[in-house]
């Protein structure tokens, strides 16, 4: 028998897939798992992908499908997706991008789908604007076989996740995903997006808003914000005429009133129109600046007139009540004695 001390047995470390199971780590929800990249795609074997780069990789789209070959496409046979929500694309960063791309290669190949002889794409506009910009004729692409409902739901979900859209664009991309049935309500469209159940309705809101606001915000996008549109079609709610709620984001596209202001401007105006029509009845007119900020209110009765000062107005009463005192004297036939 030998002396020799037995060597103590070597600790294998734990497997993740044995800390999981025991609990000691949790698994990651299927939605977070379902929102990963992908690691790796299959290039062509006689074509290496170029180094990382983040500029490069900024509008990489997330593959649906299993790993699949790059393909080689002609640009001048891809169209502009159908469903595109994004209105503003900057030259400067399609610049910034180009010159990237000029240095490190295309890291992240576009997405497109088959249409007829032709491909729509369905990832990567500023990649492919960028290699235009560049004078190339071809660009690694993923060729997809989808419907109008995968389509959508890739191009929109693709931009939801760049900090760039704006509320009126990112409502763009709701609505898209209602049309082609990827969504039915506001629940599932929360379901399916970053956003929540009280965001989704408050974006909802341009879709109340008149046609002639809308097309302003065609034009300019950014404009205004979800929660001022949600105010102005409140304000359509209350059964204010539409064309005051075209009229205040008119004011707002021409820099003569701040779109914080709006919904307190159209009430005031509204207002205003219903004293103007009571013709004797008891009434109330909004004084408010050329901003649309409230300077004070007239109220008119059976038994006189009562004027009130916004509560922090910067009023000078002096002028007011001289004019006020003239024009009752000169009523009641006193002159200005």
């Amino acid at each position: 028998m030998s002396d020799t001390p037995a060597k103590p047995a070597k600790k294998t470390p734990p497997k993740f897939s044995g800390l999981v199971k025991d609990g000691t780590i949790n698994a990651a929800p299927e939605s977070a798992v379902a929102m990963m990249p992908p690691f790796a795609h299959t290039f062509p074997t006689n074509a290496a992908p170029a180094a990382p780069s983040v500029a490069n990789a900024e509008e990489g789209g997330r593959p649906e499908e299993q790993a699949e070959t790059v393909r080689l496409i002609p640009i001048n046979l891809i169209d502009a997706s159908r469903f595109q929500n994004r209105l503003t694309l900057t030259e400067e960063r399609v610049a910034v991008l180009a010159d990237n791309i000029r240095q490190d290669g295309l890291n992240s190949p576009v997405i497109v789908r088959t249409a007829g002889g032709r491909f729509e794409l369905v990832a990567g506009e500023t990649r492919m604007r960028a290699c235009r910009l560049l004078g190339h004729t071809e660009i690694q692409a993923f060729v997809r076989e989808m419907d109008d409902t995968r389509s959508a739901r890739s191009t929109v979900l693709d931009n939801f996740f760049h900090e760039s859209l704006t509320d009126y664009e990112v409502y763009k991309g709701l609505r898209t995903l209602i049309a082609v049935g990827a969504a039915t309500s506001v629940r599932t469209l929360a379901d399916i997006t970053p956003w929540g159940k009280s965001q989704v309705q408050r974006l909802m809101a341009f879709e109340r808003l008149p046609r002639q606001a809308i097309e302003i915000l065609e034009r300019q996008p950014s404009l205004i914000g979800s929660a001022t549109a949600e105010l102005l079609a409140g304000c359509l709610g209350k059964g204010i005429d539409d064309g005051l709620v075209a009229r205040a984001v008119e004011r707002i596209r021409d820099g003569k009133m701040p779109q914080t202001r709006a919904a307190a401007w159209i009430e005031a105006q509204a207002t205003g129109k219903k004293a103007a029509a009571g013709q004797g009845r008891a009434a109330r007119a909004v004084v408010t600046t050329a901003q649309g900020s409230v300077l004070f209110t007239i109220d008119r009765g059976p038994k006189g007139i009562k004027i009130q000062g916004a509560k922090g107005a910067d009023i000078d009463w002096d002028p007011i009540h001289e004019a006020l005192v003239g024009l009752l004297k000169s009523q009641a036939g006193e002159g200005g004695g």
